[in-house]
């Protein structure tokens, strides 16, 4: 039996639930259920994706029922105190960020290891098909002795309602995304940080970011990172671009398309304008539109590897430990932006965990 339980069914969250729905019909699991503070909208949720149950107290619906792990998707400020208050009776997928401060973070780390816990956490673009694609890709292109040497993203997009500010602000909301897959991607951490951020009157946390973390790997690696919610209702972009020695990569994520330059036909002083136009052309490109369906909706792939995780009792793709990870690298970007000047980021806390 597998029994799950989505804990916060807010925006978010009713994902989670219409996921499980679909998993139980395919036999994955055999019972979820949905909680939330707001009783209403868990009944809600509970009749419109044919919940085995509902409540407003996660403890005591899962000790009712014999939950054996439940999503975490409340506020990013609650993260913390939910997961604690779960971690005794369950396994547990914790949406990104994994908390809201690196103590907290931290502590649900400790507190996984020391429980034996299964805890994922939700960095979803781990699971987007393309990111998948490319990760390969690298992989390859590494074999072949060419590394990545520099990495840019763009991520925008509208922000939260007005006042709305349980999920912080554009670091913690989008930022943490890109710094959790540029990780991934590279297979390296950061050293040092340098940050800027921008304000918005009437929002008390960063509407805006541009940080610059750089990596010591094989060889020095650059990243720069921009997250945005200065765009109107309709304006959304994610792309990811990386310069290896040979080869220029980009991603759309949102068109699901990855591009690949390598160098040029010719390189040589040239005295005709013709003959340059002609000679600065890409000497191979390509093009992959990757091809998407249900199947590989990134939610239901990174639910997947979570409720796989829990039977062979195995690390999921995204640990608490990544989560933490990521969550750092954000937190170094704000102070870095704070206190007008790079930050230097230390791992020595993890070296237990490697």
């Amino acid at each position: 039996m597998m029994k799950i339980c989505v804990v916060g069914v807010g925006r978010w969250g009713k994902n989670y639930a219409r996921v499980f729905s679909e998993l139980k019909g395919e036999g994955v699991i055999d019972e979820f259920y949905v909680c939330d503070k707001n009783i209403s909208r868990a009944r809600e949720i509970a009749l419109k994706y044919g919940a085995d149950g509902y409540g407003d107290d996660a403890v005591a619906t899962i000790r009712k029922n014999s939950i054996d792990a439940a999503v975490v998707a409340v506020p990013t400020v609650y993260h913390h105190r939910v997961s604690m208050e779960l971690l005794p009776y369950v396994d547990l997928l914790i949406e990104k960020p994994i908390a809201s401060s690196i103590k907290e973070a931290w502590e649900i780390v400790r507190e996984t290891e020391k429980l034996e816990r299964i805890v994922a956490v939700g960095h979803i673009e781990r699971f987007n098909p393309a990111v998948i694609a490319l990760k390969k890709y690298i992989e390859s292109l590494r074999g072949e002795g060419d590394n990545p040497l520099y990495v840019s993203t763009q991520r925008i997009g509208p922000g939260p309602y007005p006042g709305k500010t349980d999920n912080l602000g554009v670091a913690h909301d989008l930022l943490i995304h890109d710094v959790d897959v540029v990780c991934y991607l590279l297979k390296a951490l950061p050293s040092r940080v340098w940050s800027l951020t921008v304000y918005t009157e009437s929002f008390p946390y960063e509407t805006e970011i541009f940080a610059i973390f750089s990596y010591d790997a094989e060889e020095t690696i650059t990243a720069n990172l921009r997250a945005s919610w200065r765009t109107s209702s309709t304006l959304k972009k994610r792309e990811l671009f990386i310069q290896t020695r040979n080869s220029i990569i980009r991603l759309d994520y949102i068109l699901q398309v990855i591009s690949v330059e390598k160098g040029v036909a010719e390189h040589r002083s040239l005295e005709d304008y013709s003959e340059i136009l002609s000679a600065y052309r890409s000497a191979d490109y390509m093009e992959r539109r990757l091809l998407t369906s249900h199947a590989s909706e990134p939610l239901k792939l990174e639910v997947k590897d979570f409720i796989n995780s829990i039977r062979q009792r195995k690390r999921p793709l995204v640990s608490a430990l990544d989560g933490y990870i990521a969550l750092k690298c954000v937190i170094s970007a704000l102070e870095s932006s704070k206190r007008n000047e790079a930050v230097k980021i230390d791992w020595n806390e993890i070296r237990d965990f490697e």
